[in-house]
């Protein structure tokens, strides 16, 4: 309800060398400051490449969660199917939440059934059940549905008070027999977010992904404490050959931590009832050992394969056992050591990309073996990321042909001219053709190294790769909301999948769903490319009022397959609802259909066709002949209050939903609280204001929405309802006094959700004001309360109340938002939590009240609301905020209310040092006037980055200082009545 009726605009020279001794100094005085930006420090617990771990508390690599700030948050729901390059893009979330981490398979009797697993953020709390998700196709990509694993409080690891639980690290297999099975782990964390009991698990299906029988314990640390043994990050994989004389044994591998640290290995013979016990692989019985991948060979051979550091480089090792787990080779081979990727935190000591928000990363080994029937039947592929000689970053390659005994290794076989950033590369063989094919994220379309697109590497001979780029627009992690984690960790997933069949390749990994990039609008996605055409592209189809009976469809053909070979001569086959009415030859790249009728919606769709009988997918557009015929509602809706109502005022849609002009709106109807109120058939101009008198119930809240309706020939269209608006009626208050013990109330109110009155404990009994009067606020609340609106005179000018703050300090909010133009903008003035006074304890009965006291002088001789707002976030809640005699009265405003008020105000640079071009980042609590500039070290401006108003939330600039010499510099923020400041060092 709040994105609908709480409109807030609140989201709304060249330099001397100076004298060398000086700038030492000056440089010295900033290390410590300085050495945050080298990358953002991550505590070990949350670390895959710290491995100096002492502590069992500190051995998880955690799936996180992130404190929202003050802004509510709405998730950007994209389209899911987005044509990519002549190939599509499926979103398998299903608008759900967030996800991160992805794992994809094929089942083997029936490939056109594809299961997708990852990490699903709505599942991380006890009324969703604490699951795992999946993604499953039958019919070989078109539709999927989503299942999740079961509950997993309780089986057997339980949540005790206080505690929350994480569930993390998808894997997928399956056997011979089409059965499916989904591996994962469990943590329970408590309150400062530490790893106590944990265990690793596996679900089957029997079904193809639809549903998942009970889950089955394979490791377990359950002895409630801190120090014990943590189990991290599972693979799994099943010998699926018939032939095999292992057929459909389980084989799953996995990191421990603390007592016999080092890679484990466990099977099952039984379809997953029951599990081995758990060993060591001999070599992998080492701490720093991590990441182990297992894959089954044709011959039924286990290959294992992980990472181990050692020194500054990150070694592959490999192990083999040809008896179905029973022995192994005598030690690990190294098969290749690269350099790792990233850069080193001087803290933390762990590898982060500075560019991708400081996200952590590993040069992690991926392993495939080649099962198709072909030349290279039996190879063995592995692909990792680490850096060259000269520092850039490389997709590196590694190939076996005899079973692992001999490696060609360090095979570049990336196109990354810039040798920018690459992570996350995972590699499959399809096994009907014995095409390889890598996926990975990469940022060789941005000479700056900031954006980044997902790619795949694909050779048909094990040998030659070409790259080609996935995402269709570039990916950006430029603000504090698209990397999570804190108090220094920050994550934003560990790795990918791909999966392959018969010439379809199906990469899978997780992305932005839409323009908003923060973590929580992350999706999971898989494509699909294979040796078919691609599809035409930029299909536009083009139809208005003084066109009214045609339609022009323009589009540009492709000029190569879906893995980059040329194409060869095509047809483009046009297609009107689905029937065929035009085959337009390779080049022509337009048709235009003259017996279309005005006002009807037509579905046009087109694809390729090739001389071989090979088709593209088809794209599609709709259009309605003549333009559109449902218009846009209307916008911008404000209200004055008048003694018998109020002044209404909106303006009137410029456009139709699909953008073109509305020319056809012919009335505007007006409801007010869900009821209609009456019909507004006045001037009604595209893109104008209208305005009407409302006489409705004075001295309370209404909501007030509109309609818009278009009129074409006989045909009528309303729009949808606009945003509700909160609208007060009647005449504003001459003065605000509540002590919130008078029934009935004096004083309207009206109030989103919670807010009520409670005896629980008053300054003025027997009332105060709460936003949760029945317990604790409920995570994920925007609870707010709205007062009438009331002058400021003269003698008058400040908001005072007593209250009580008991809110989690990580993340939850108290907010005090004011208003001048009757609730259009608002405009935070205080944000609270417990940490406002020493008084607010965790127990309302022994926290003792706090006076506050906010300055209005501003806002002499206007009228203004007063809106209260309790924020929480996904994890955490305490008892609420209690408020109790408000008033506007004359005491002195704080003497710490700016201070107070700008404190969550930030100020960042990345990269620091920055040779060229570095982004400035910024938080603001509350929008205000700002005024960014860059300074010398003897306080002279070189360069103003912005002068203007700032919305809240995060902001980031660009900034080139390529002209600068090398030197300290200091960007200075000065926003409202307050600033940061921060050293540049420029070192070219």
């Amino acid at each position: 309800m709040y994105s609908i009726i709480f409109k807030k605009t609140i989201k709304d020279v060249k330099m001397k060398k100076y004298l060398p001794l000086f700038i030492v100094v000056i440089l010295a005085s900033c290390i410590e400051l300085l050495s945050q930006y080298d990358a953002r420090q991550l505590p070990e617990y949350l670390d895959i490449n710290w491995t100096n771990r002492d502590r069992a508390e500190s051995r998880a690599r955690k799936v996180f969660y992130k404190n929202f700030p003050p802004e509510a948050m709405s998730k950007y729901t994209g389209s899911d199917r987005i044509m990519a390059d002549g190939f599509e893009i499926k979103n398998l979330s299903g608008g759900n939440n967030n996800q991160s981490e992805t794992w994809i398979t094929y089942n083997p009797t029936n490939p056109d059934n594809i299961v997708a697993g990852a990490n699903d953020y709505y599942y991380l709390n006890a009324q969703t059940g604490y699951r795992m998700s999946a993604y499953a196709t039958f019919d070989g990509f078109k539709t999927w549905s989503h299942s999740s694993t079961p509950d997993n409080n309780g089986q057997p690891i339980e949540i005790p008070p206080g505690f929350n639980m994480l569930v993390f690290d998808p894997g997928l297999t399956f056997d011979s027999r089409g059965w499916c099975y989904y591996s994962y782990g469990v943590a329970q964390i408590d309150n400062q977010d530490r790893n106590y009991d944990n265990g690793l698990f596996v679900c089957r299906s029997k079904d193809g992904g639809k549903t998942w029988e009970e889950q089955v314990p394979i490791a377990l640390s359950i002895q409630g404490s801190l120090n014990q043994v943590f189990h991290d990050r599972y693979s799994i994989t099943a010998d699926a050959n018939i032939s095999s004389p292992f057929k459909d044994n389980i084989y799953i591998t996995w990191k421990r931590f603390g007592q016999s640290a080092g890679i484990c290995f466990s099977k099952s013979s039984d379809a997953g009832e029951s599990w081995s016990q758990p060993y060591l692989i001999p070599g992998g019985n080492t701490y720093e050992s991590q990441s182990a991948i297992p894959v089954v060979g044709t011959n039924g051979e286990i290959y294992v394969v992980w990472r181990n550091p050692n020194n500054n480089n990150d070694d592959v090792l490999f192990q083999k056992s040809i008896d179905g787990g029973t022995t192994w080779l005598g030690g690990p081979k190294k098969v290749q050591s690269v350099v790792p990727i990233g850069m080193v935190n001087s803290i933390s000591h762990r590898d982060v990309l500075v560019n991708k928000g400081n996200m952590r990363v590993s040069s992690l080994p991926y392993m495939a073996v080649d099962h198709s029937n072909g030349p290279r039947r039996g190879y063995i592929y592995i692909v990792q990321t680490g850096k060259d000689e000269n520092g850039l970053t490389r997709l590196y390659f590694a190939k076996s042909t005899n079973g692992g005994a001999d490696w060609a290794s360090k095979i570049r076989i990336d196109d990354n001219q810039y040798g920018n950033d690459m992570w996350f590369p995972n590699v499959c063989v399809d096994p009907k053709t014995g095409i390889v094919a890598v996926v990975y994220y990469s940022s060789q379309n941005d000479p700056d190294n900031n954006g980044f697109d997902v790619y795949l590497a694909v050779s048909n001979d094990g040998a030659n790769f070409r790259n080609m780029r996935i995402t269709p627009q570039m990916i950006y992690l430029n603000s504090p909301d698209d990397i999570i984690g804190d108090n220094g960790n920050y994550y934003w997933g560990d790795y990918t999948s791909i999966t392959a069949y018969n010439g379809k390749i199906y990469p899978c990994w997780w992305m932005p769903s839409g323009y908003n990039t923060s973590f929580y609008t992350n999706d999971v996605y898989v494509a699909l490319l294979s040796t078919n055409p691609k599809a035409p592209t930029a299909l536009a189809t083009i139809s208005d009022y003084q066109s009214p009976n045609s339609v022009t469809l323009n589009w540009i053909d492709p000029s190569v397959n879906q893995l980059s070979d040329p194409l060869g001569d095509f047809v483009i086959i046009v297609y009107r609802n689905d029937v065929e009415i035009a085959r337009v030859n390779k080049g022509i790249q337009t048709y235009v259909d003259g017996s279309v009728v005005d006002g009807q919606q037509y579905t046009y769709s087109i694809k390729t066709h090739t001389s071989e009988d090979l088709e593209s997918a088809l794209i599609y557009q709709s259009v309605v002949a003549g333009g559109g015929l449902k218009p846009f509602p209307p916008s911008k809706i404000s209200t004055k209050p008048t003694s018998n109502g109020v002044l209404l005022s909106w303006e009137n849609p410029m456009y139709h939903t699909d953008s073109t002009y509305c020319h056809d709106v012919i009335k505007v109807d007006i409801y007010v609280d869900d009821a209609m109120n009456q019909t507004f058939s006045g001037s009604i101009q595209a893109g104008q204001n209208s305005s009407i008198a409302l006489n409705i119930s004075p001295n309370q809240f209404h909501l007030i929405k509109l309609k818009a309706i278009a009129k074409r020939g006989q045909i009528e269209t309303e729009s949808d309802f606009s945003d509700k608006f909160i609208a007060y009626a009647g005449d504003v208050l001459s003065e605000l006094t509540d002590n919130f013990d008078t029934t009935p109330d004096p004083i309207a109110k009206y109030t989103t959700e919670g807010w009520g009155t409670t005896t629980v404990k008053s300054i003025s009994a027997p009332n105060s004001l709460t936003d949760s009067p029945e317990g604790k606020y409920q995570n994920n609340a925007f609870n707010y309360v709205y007062f009438p609106p009331v002058i400021i005179s003269q003698e008058k000018t400040t908001l005072s109340f007593e209250h009580i703050a008991i809110i989690h300090k990580n993340g939850d909010y108290g907010i005090v938002y004011v208003s001048s133009d009757f609730g259009v903008t608002w405009k935070g003035v205080l944000s609270v939590n417990s940490d406002r006074s020493a008084g607010f304890t965790d127990d309302i009965a022994t926290s003792s009240w706090y006076s506050e006291r906010i300055g209005l002088a501003d806002y002499i001789g206007d009228t203004v609301m007063i809106a209260f707002e309790l924020y929480s976030n996904n994890f955490n809640n305490r008892d609420g905020w209690y408020i109790d005699d408000l008033r506007i009265d004359d005491s002195p405003a704080l003497v710490d209310e700016l201070q107070y008020l700008y404190s969550g105000l930030t100020l960042e640079a990345s990269p620091n040092p920055v040779s060229n071009t570095t982004k400035f980042s910024m938080f603001l609590p509350f929008g205000d006037e700002a005024r960014i500039s860059l300074y010398d070290i003897i306080g002279n401006e070189v360069l103003q980055i912005y002068k203007g108003r700032l919305n809240s939330g995060s902001c980031d600039f660009d900034i080139n200082i390529s002209t600068l010499n090398d030197g300290v510099y200091y960007c200075r923020a000065n926003v409202g009545k307050t600033s940061r400041t921060i050293p540049i060092v420029v070192n070219k």
